[in-house]
Protein backbone atom coordinates (compact mmCIF):
# COMPACT_ATOMS: atom_id res chain seq x y z
CA UNK A 1 0.00 0.00 0.00
CA UNK A 2 1.32 3.35 -0.73
CA UNK A 3 -0.89 6.35 0.63
CA UNK A 4 -3.75 3.99 1.20
CA UNK A 5 -3.79 2.58 -2.30
CA UNK A 6 -2.53 -1.08 -3.51
CA UNK A 7 0.46 -1.81 -5.60
CA UNK A 8 2.18 -4.37 -6.83
CA UNK A 9 5.48 -6.25 -5.97
CA UNK A 10 8.46 -5.70 -7.92
CA UNK A 11 7.94 -9.16 -9.46
CA UNK A 12 3.89 -8.53 -10.76
CA UNK A 13 5.20 -5.42 -12.33
CA UNK A 14 4.30 -5.18 -16.19
CA UNK A 15 7.28 -6.85 -18.25
CA UNK A 16 9.11 -8.07 -15.21
CA UNK A 17 11.20 -11.13 -15.92
CA UNK A 18 9.69 -14.12 -13.84
CA UNK A 19 12.55 -15.80 -13.91
CA UNK A 20 14.40 -12.75 -11.77
CA UNK A 21 17.01 -12.98 -9.30
CA UNK A 22 17.00 -9.31 -8.78
CA UNK A 23 17.35 -8.99 -4.44
CA UNK A 24 14.55 -6.63 -3.09
CA UNK A 25 14.89 -7.64 0.39
CA UNK A 26 17.59 -8.32 2.75
CA UNK A 27 17.49 -9.43 6.71
CA UNK A 28 20.91 -10.27 8.41
CA UNK A 29 22.60 -10.87 11.57
CA UNK A 30 26.36 -9.15 11.80
CA UNK A 31 28.77 -8.44 14.16
CA UNK A 32 32.05 -6.33 15.17
CA UNK A 33 34.96 -8.25 15.96
CA UNK A 34 36.50 -6.01 18.65
CA UNK A 35 36.43 -6.45 22.14
CA UNK A 36 34.18 -3.55 23.20
CA UNK A 37 31.09 -5.12 20.77
CA UNK A 38 32.12 -8.69 20.96
CA UNK A 39 29.06 -10.75 21.24
CA UNK A 40 26.39 -7.07 20.20
CA UNK A 41 23.95 -9.24 17.23
CA UNK A 42 23.50 -6.47 15.01
CA UNK A 43 20.12 -7.04 13.03
CA UNK A 44 19.48 -5.58 9.55
CA UNK A 45 16.27 -5.51 7.68
CA UNK A 46 15.78 -3.50 4.37
CA UNK A 47 13.64 -3.72 1.26
CA UNK A 48 11.49 -2.36 -1.17
CA UNK A 49 7.42 -2.46 -0.65
CA UNK A 50 7.12 -2.98 2.91
CA UNK A 51 4.40 -2.33 5.45
CA UNK A 52 6.05 1.12 5.99
CA UNK A 53 9.02 3.10 4.99
CA UNK A 54 11.45 4.07 7.52
CA UNK A 55 14.27 4.23 8.83
CA UNK A 56 15.47 3.91 12.08
CA UNK A 57 17.66 2.42 14.59
CA UNK A 58 16.62 1.15 17.29
CA UNK A 59 19.20 -0.18 20.57
CA UNK A 60 17.19 -2.83 22.55
CA UNK A 61 18.83 -2.90 26.22
CA UNK A 62 19.09 -6.67 27.93
CA UNK A 63 16.86 -6.94 30.29
CA UNK A 64 17.76 -7.21 33.82
CA UNK A 65 18.52 -10.36 35.08
CA UNK A 66 18.21 -9.85 38.73
CA UNK A 67 14.84 -10.30 40.92
CA UNK A 68 12.08 -12.62 41.18
CA UNK A 69 11.22 -14.68 38.62
CA UNK A 70 6.95 -13.10 38.30
CA UNK A 71 9.43 -9.94 37.65
CA UNK A 72 11.89 -11.15 34.74
CA UNK A 73 8.65 -12.40 33.40
CA UNK A 74 6.93 -9.04 33.38
CA UNK A 75 10.74 -7.47 32.43
CA UNK A 76 9.99 -4.90 29.07
CA UNK A 77 12.62 -4.39 27.15
CA UNK A 78 13.98 -1.08 27.48
CA UNK A 79 14.19 0.27 23.41
CA UNK A 80 16.12 3.63 22.07
CA UNK A 81 14.74 4.12 18.74
CA UNK A 82 16.52 7.08 16.42
CA UNK A 83 14.22 8.09 13.69
CA UNK A 84 15.62 9.24 10.84
CA UNK A 85 12.94 9.36 8.24
CA UNK A 86 10.40 10.03 7.25
CA UNK A 87 10.06 11.71 11.37
CA UNK A 88 12.92 12.66 12.54
CA UNK A 89 13.42 12.08 16.51
CA UNK A 90 14.01 9.96 19.02
CA UNK A 91 12.15 7.58 21.23
CA UNK A 92 12.91 6.09 24.47
CA UNK A 93 10.53 3.03 25.13
CA UNK A 94 10.92 1.87 29.16
CA UNK A 95 9.30 -0.52 31.15
CA UNK A 96 8.42 2.04 34.50
CA UNK A 97 7.32 -0.02 37.82
CA UNK A 98 4.29 1.48 39.09
CA UNK A 99 4.08 3.73 42.28
CA UNK A 100 2.46 1.80 45.26
CA UNK A 101 3.25 -1.87 46.19
CA UNK A 102 4.09 -4.69 44.15
CA UNK A 103 6.38 -5.39 41.34
CA UNK A 104 3.61 -3.61 38.35
CA UNK A 105 5.73 -3.02 35.21
CA UNK A 106 4.12 -0.59 32.59
CA UNK A 107 5.52 0.15 29.38
CA UNK A 108 6.10 4.20 29.55
CA UNK A 109 7.38 6.38 26.16
CA UNK A 110 8.96 9.38 25.72
CA UNK A 111 9.77 10.73 22.93
CA UNK A 112 11.07 13.91 20.75
CA UNK A 113 9.68 14.73 17.11
CA UNK A 114 12.68 17.00 15.61
CA UNK A 115 9.77 19.58 13.34
CA UNK A 116 7.95 19.87 16.31
CA UNK A 117 10.90 21.37 18.18
CA UNK A 118 13.33 22.82 15.26
CA UNK A 119 10.29 23.98 12.51
CA UNK A 120 11.31 25.13 10.60
CA UNK A 121 13.81 22.18 9.68
CA UNK A 122 15.37 22.28 5.91
CA UNK A 123 14.48 18.87 3.85
CA UNK A 124 17.20 16.31 3.83
CA UNK A 125 17.96 16.71 0.13
CA UNK A 126 17.96 20.78 0.30
CA UNK A 127 20.76 19.97 3.26
CA UNK A 128 22.95 18.02 1.29
CA UNK A 129 22.54 20.44 -2.01
CA UNK A 130 23.16 23.38 0.41
CA UNK A 131 26.45 21.29 1.95
CA UNK A 132 27.75 20.57 -1.63
CA UNK A 133 27.23 24.12 -2.45
CA UNK A 134 29.04 25.14 0.54
CA UNK A 135 32.18 22.59 0.41
CA UNK A 136 31.31 20.86 3.38
CA UNK A 137 31.85 16.71 3.02
CA UNK A 138 30.90 16.50 7.05
CA UNK A 139 27.47 14.10 5.76
CA UNK A 140 28.97 12.33 2.85
CA UNK A 141 30.79 8.64 3.01
CA UNK A 142 34.48 9.17 2.35
CA UNK A 143 35.99 7.18 -0.15
CA UNK A 144 37.32 4.45 2.56
CA UNK A 145 33.56 3.87 3.85
CA UNK A 146 32.37 3.06 0.47
CA UNK A 147 35.22 0.61 0.08
CA UNK A 148 34.44 -0.77 3.22
CA UNK A 149 30.72 -1.15 2.61
CA UNK A 150 31.28 -3.31 -0.60
CA UNK A 151 33.38 -5.50 1.11
CA UNK A 152 30.77 -6.19 3.65
CA UNK A 153 28.65 -6.31 0.99
CA UNK A 154 29.79 -7.97 -2.15
CA UNK A 155 30.37 -11.66 -0.97
CA UNK A 156 26.56 -11.44 0.55
CA UNK A 157 25.62 -10.77 -3.76
CA UNK A 158 27.94 -13.47 -4.79
CA UNK A 159 26.19 -15.77 -2.06
CA UNK A 160 23.15 -14.31 -3.05
CA UNK A 161 23.91 -14.97 -6.91
CA UNK A 162 25.24 -17.98 -6.15
CA UNK A 163 21.97 -19.47 -4.49
CA UNK A 164 19.45 -19.72 -6.48
CA UNK A 165 16.17 -17.14 -6.44
CA UNK A 166 15.14 -15.15 -3.16
CA UNK A 167 12.72 -15.88 -1.24
CA UNK A 168 9.27 -13.59 -2.37
CA UNK A 169 7.17 -11.57 0.13
CA UNK A 170 3.90 -9.88 -0.59
CA UNK A 171 3.70 -6.00 -1.30
CA UNK A 172 2.70 -4.20 1.65
CA UNK A 173 4.01 -6.56 4.42
CA UNK A 174 7.02 -6.89 6.54
CA UNK A 175 9.07 -9.37 4.06
CA UNK A 176 9.47 -13.01 3.65
CA UNK A 177 8.85 -15.42 6.57
CA UNK A 178 12.42 -15.97 6.70
CA UNK A 179 13.47 -12.84 7.84
CA UNK A 180 11.34 -14.07 10.74
CA UNK A 181 13.33 -16.57 11.56
CA UNK A 182 16.47 -15.16 11.74
CA UNK A 183 15.44 -13.14 15.23
CA UNK A 184 12.82 -15.94 16.44
CA UNK A 185 16.25 -18.38 16.97
CA UNK A 186 17.43 -15.77 19.11
CA UNK A 187 14.17 -15.00 21.23
CA UNK A 188 13.53 -11.96 19.34
CA UNK A 189 11.28 -10.38 17.47
CA UNK A 190 11.39 -7.11 14.87
CA UNK A 191 9.98 -4.18 15.55
CA UNK A 192 6.37 -3.77 13.53
CA UNK A 193 6.50 -1.47 10.54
Amino acid sequence: MENGVPVPGLADEAGFPADSTTETFAALTVGIATRRWAGVPFFIRTGKRLARRTTEIAVTFTPPVHGSPAARAAAVSNVLVFRVQPDDGIELHIGAKRPGGGMHIQPVSLGMDFRSVFDPAPEAYERLICDVIRGDATLFPRREEVEWSWRVIDPLLEHWAASGHPDSYPSGTAGPASAERILTRTCRAWRPL
